[in-house]
C-alpha cells in the first residue's frame, strides 16, 4: 500500500482549511451583508419596540427585486397597538379608523381601515428609478449593477369622538425586516424631505424624527448583487475564457502540425461548443442576453471555439493516414 507523502498531507489539510473557512465565512456574514441599515439611527430593530401612545410602528420587508424592470416588491406592516388596535400573530385589529398612504406604482395606494378591520401586511411595487443617481444602474452591468430606490408612507389616525371622519397624522417609527432577498444585498436608510420637494433627501437625526411625528415615513434603499453572485459569476468568466482558450491554442497547434488531428479532438470541440451555452445559462439570476458580460466573455468564446472547429475538422478531413498510422 503506498503511503501518501507530506505534500499530499498538506495539500489536502490546506485544501480542507480554506474550504472550511470559505463556507464558515459566507454562512457567517450571509444575512449581515445582506441587509444593512445605515442611517443616524444604525441598525434600530428591537424585539418589541418602546411603543408610544397614538404611535404606529412600521415595518418594511423587501420580497424580491426585478434588475430588468428596475421594480421591487414590498411588504410595509403597519402595526397600530395600545390604543389604536389589538395586535395578533400576522396582523392587528383596528380600534380607531386609520387611513394609510403608501407610495406604489400600482393605483392601490390609499388604504383605509374601518374600526374593527384586521390591519395585514400590505404588498406594493416600487420603481427603482434611481434618485441617488447611482452608477452601473442597469442590468447591462451584472453582476456589478446596483439600484437605488425610495418609498413613502403616510398615516392618519381619526381619534374624534364626535362620529365624524377627522383624518390626522399620528406619529410612527420604521423598522426592516433583516429577512434575504435572494441574490441580493439591501441597505436601508430612513429619512425625510420637505413637502413637495421628494428628491430633496435629509437624513439627520432631529429631521428624520420631525417627519415621523408628522406621520411621514420615507426610506432609502439601495440594492446590489451579492458577493456570492459577483464571484460564482466571475468563476464561470474564468472558466470560459480557460475552455475557449484551450481549445484554439489545441487547433493552431494541429494546424501547424505540432499534433496530430483525430476524431476525439473533434468530438472535444463540438462538446465545447455546447459546454459554452450551457455556462451561459448557468449565470445566477439569469441575466438577460446581451449584458455587457456576454460582449466581454461568452460571445468572444463562442466566437473564438467557432474558429477552432472548423479549423480541427479542415485539418483532420485533409491529412493522410499510412497503413502504420
Amino acid at each position: 500500500m503506498k503511503v501518501p507523502t507530506r505534500k499530499w498531507i498538506a495539500f489536502t489539510l490546506t485544501f480542507i482549511f480554506l474550504s472550511t473557512g470559505v463556507i464558515s465565512f459566507f454562512n457567517s456574514s450571509s444575512v449581515k451583508d445582506s441587509v444593512k441599515i445605515e442611517d443616524s439611527f444604525g441598525n434600530n430593530w428591537p424585539d418589541y419596540p418602546d411603543v408610544k401612545p397614538n404611535e404606529i410602528p412600521l415595518y418594511y420587508q423587501i420580497n424580491s427585486f426585478d434588475p430588468e424592470n428596475q421594480i421591487a416588491n414590498l411588504l410595509v406592516y403597519p402595526w397600530p397597538v395600545n390604543e389604536l388596535g389589538t395586535p395578533y400573530y400576522s396582523s392587528t385589529v383596528t380600534k380607531v379608523p386609520l387611513k394609510i398612504f403608501i407610495d406604489t406604482i400600482d393605483r392601490d395606494g390609499v388604504h383605509i381601515f374601518n374600526t374593527g378591520d384586521p390591519v395585514p401586511g400590505i404588498p406594493i411595487r416600487a420603481d427603482a428609478y434611481n434618485p441617488l443617481y447611482l452608477p452601473r444602474a442597469s442590468d447591462l452591468w451584472y453582476p456589478f449593477d446596483q439600484y437605488s430606490m425610495a418609498t413613502e408612507t403616510q398615516v392618519e389616525a381619526d381619534l374624534s369622538d364626535d362620529g365624524k371622519a377627522d383624518f390626522k397624522p399620528i406619529p410612527l417609527f420604521d423598522y426592516f425586516y433583516t429577512s434575504e432577498v435572494a441574490g441580493f444585498s439591501i441597505t436601508y436608510k430612513r429619512v425625510a424631505h420637505p413637502q413637495g420637494d421628494p428628491e430633496n433627501f435629509q437624513g439627520t437625526k432631529d429631521e428624520v424624527i420631525e417627519a415621523r411625528k408628522n406621520g411621514q415615513s420615507v426610506v432609502l434603499a439601495i440594492v446590489k448583487r451579492h458577493i456570492a453572485i459577483q464571484l460564482i459569476a466571475i468563476m464561470l468568466s474564468i472558466f470560459v475564457y480557460v475552455i475557449a482558450g484551450t481549445l484554439t491554442w489545441a487547433a493552431i497547434q494541429v494546424r501547424a502540425g505540432r499534433r496530430r488531428p483525430n476524431a476525439t479532438t473533434l468530438v472535444w470541440a463540438a462538446t465545447t461548443v455546447l459546454a459554452l451555452i450551457q455556462f451561459r445559462s448557468l449565470l445566477p439570476g439569469k441575466p438577460r442576453l446581451g449584458i455587457f458580460l456576454d460582449y466581454l466573455v461568452f460571445f468572444p468564446a463562442m466566437a473564438a471555439t467557432l474558429f477552432a472547429l472548423p479549423m480541427l475538422a479542415v485539418t483532420w478531413l485533409k491529412t493522410q493516414y499510412t497503413s502504420e498510422d
